[in-house]
C-alpha cells in the first residue's frame, strides 16, 4: 500500500498510522467517559501528544464529537456560540403530512427551549422546514441537553489560551453538564490544556472536585519515540540509522511532535514524498539537513518564545526572567531546583534571599511564557522544554554575554551551525544516561 508522508510523520496534526498507545491517560480517560456526569479536564506540555492520544482513543471507542478550538482573546460567549454552532443542531419546526401537521423538535425538549434570544436561519426542502440555532446566549443548560441528547461529547482545545474570567465560567458551564447528566447521561465536557496542572485548565470550586477526572498526558518516554519512529520506516519503506534515531529521540526530549517534524524533514532530505517501491537508508546527513531546517523554520517560534519569557512588565533588580535562565544555563545541569538556582545567584549577590524565585522560575513554566521550562513535580525540579530551546537561550545569555553587540534575535536562522553544536553536547549527555531512560516505565510522568 503506498503511503503519502502526510499520513506517517504528522508534526501538526493528531497522529494514526503511527500513534503509540498510553495505557494510563487512556485507561482514566476511558473510565470517566463511562461514569455518568464526569467532566474531563486533559492536560500537559505542548506537543506531549494529548489531542492525539484523545482523538485516537475516541475514534476507537466510536465516540462522536465536536470540538470547539479556543484562541488567545475568546470570551465564554465565543465558546458558548462555537459549541451551539459545532452541534448544528436543526429542529424541525413544521413537517407535512398528507391529512396532518405535526411539530417536531428532534430532542423533545419543547418550542420553549429556543426563545432565549436566538437568531436562527430558515433551510426549506420539499415538504419539511428547519430551522439552525445559530446563536443562543449564554444558555449552558440548553447547549448542554443538546449535547447529551445528540450523544455527542463537546472536546473544547486550547482553553488554557482564555483569560481567567472565562476560565472560571467554563467551571459554571461544566456544573451544568453535570446537573443535566441525570435526565441525558452523555451530556460531556472534555477540556484541553497545555500547562503544569488542571487547576490552570479550569478554575474549579470545591462542589466539582470529585466530578471532574483530571488526566495528565505525561511526555514520551524514549522508547515510545523510537517506536513513533520504527512504524514509520515500516509504512514508507525506510531505514533510518540506528545512531540517527538516537539522535531524534535526544532532541525531541520527549516531545512526539519533534520526532514526528525531524524524521519528516529527513525524509525531505531523501525526497521520501510516500512508500518508497526500495528500501531507502536515512542517515547523519539527512539529519544535518533535517536540524537545519527544523532552525530554519522554527526560527520565528525560538525567537518568539524567548522574548516572551524575558520579557518584563516590571523591571526585578536580582529576579529577572533573563537573569534566572542565564543562572540556569551556568548550572550546566539537565534538571535543577530551586536550591540550585538560588545557590547560583548566592555567588554572585551577597545577603540573597530566595522568597519569591519559586514564583518567578514557575512563572517560566506557563504558557504565558512561552512553557520555555518544565516542572516535574513529583522530583519538585526543572528543566528547559527542548534542546533547541535551551540552545536558543545558550547562545544568546551565555554565548555572547561578553560580546558588547549581540546578534540580532531575528537573524536567528544564521545561528543554526551554533545550535546543532550546543545540540551534539546534549546528545553526548542523552547518550551517557540512555540505558536509565530506555529502563523507566512507559506511564510515567515525565521525560
Amino acid at each position: 500500500m503506498i503511503i503519502e508522508i502526510e499520513k506517517v510523520f504528522t508534526p501538526g496534526s493528531s497522529a494514526e498510522l503511527t500513534y503509540i498507545s498510553r495505557n494510563t491517560p487512556e485507561k482514566q480517560i476511558k473510565r470517566a467517559l463511562k461514569n455518568k456526569g464526569i467532566q474531563i479536564v486533559v492536560y500537559g506540555n505542548t506537543g506531549s501528544g494529548k489531542t492525539t492520544l484523545l482523538y485516537n482513543l475516541l475514534n476507537d471507542t466510536k465516540t462522536p464529537k465536536f470540538i470547539t478550538r479556543c484562541t488567545k482573546g475568546n470570551s465564554i460567549k465565543d465558546v458558548l456560540y462555537d459549541g451551539f454552532s459545532q452541534l448544528g443542531t436543526f429542529y424541525t419546526t413544521q413537517e407535512s403530512f398528507s391529512t396532518e401537521e405535526k411539530m417536531n423538535v428532534g430532542i423533545k425538549f419543547g418550542m420553549d427551549f429556543f426563545s432565549f434570544g436566538a437568531n436562527s436561519e430558515t433551510k426549506e426542502a420539499q415538504n419539511k422546514i428547519s430551522s439552525r440555532i445559530v446563536e443562543i446566549q449564554k444558555n449552558p443548560n440548553l447547549l448542554a441537553k443538546l449535547f447529551g441528547a445528540a450523544g455527542y461529547l463537546w472536546v473544547i482545545e486550547d482553553f488554557h489560551k482564555l483569560e481567567s474570567g472565562p476560565k472560571k465560567e467554563l467551571s459554571q458551564i461544566m456544573k451544568v453538564f453535570m446537573d443535566v447528566a441525570m435526565e441525558f447521561p452523555k451530556a460531556k465536557i472534555i477540556a484541553i490544556g497545555a500547562v503544569n496542572s488542571a487547576r490552570q485548565v479550569v478554575d474549579l470550586d470545591n462542589e466539582m472536585e470529585n466530578r471532574v477526572s483530571e488526566v495528565n498526558v505525561p511526555l514520551m518516554t524514549p522508547k515510545q519515540l523510537q517506536e513513533i519512529i520504527s512504524l514509520g520506516e515500516v509504512h514508507l519503506n525506510i531505514t533510518i540509522d540506528n545512531d540517527v534515531q538516537d539522535k531524534i529521540v535526544a532532541y525531541s526530549s520527549g516531545l512526539a511532535s519533534v520526532t514526528h517534524l525531524l524524521c519528516s524533514l529527513a525524509c525531505e532530505s531523501k525526497n521520501i514524498t510516500e512508500t518508497q517501491t526500495k528500501n531507502v537508508v536515512i542517515t547523519n546527513d539527512d539529519l544535518d539537513y533535517a536540524v537545519n531546517e527544523y532552525v530554519n523554520e522554527k526560527s520565528d517560534s525560538l525567537k518568539s518564545i524567548y522574548e516572551q519569557a524575558i520579557k518584563e512588565k516590571k523591571k526585578r533588580l536580582h529576579e529577572s526572567p533573563e537573569k534566572i535562565l542565564k543562572a540556569i544555563l551556568e548550572l550546566e545541569k539537565d534538571t535543577f531546583s530551586i536550591v540550585d538556582i538560588s545557590q547560583k545567584f548566592s555567588e554572585q549577590i551577597s545577603n540573597y534571599k530566595t522568597n519569591n524565585l519559586r514564583k518567578y522560575v514557575m512563572q517560566l513554566t506557563t504558557s504565558e511564557r512561552g512553557e520555555i521550562l518544565r516542572y516535574n513535580k513529583n522530583a519538585d525540579n526543572f528543566s528547559f522544554s527542548n534542546p533547541f530551546l535551551r540552545g536558543y537561550c545558550h547562545i544568546h545569555l551565555i554565548k555572547y554575554s561578553k560580546q558588547t553587540t549581540k546578534p540580532k534575535i531575528h537573524k536567528e536562522h544564521q545561528n543554526s551551525d551554533l545550535i546543532k553544536e550546543y545540540l551534539s553536547a546534549e546528545f553526548q549527555k542523552f547518550l551517557t544516561n540512555y540505558n536509565d531512560y530506555s529502563n523507566e516505565n512507559d506511564d510515567i510522568d515525565e521525560f
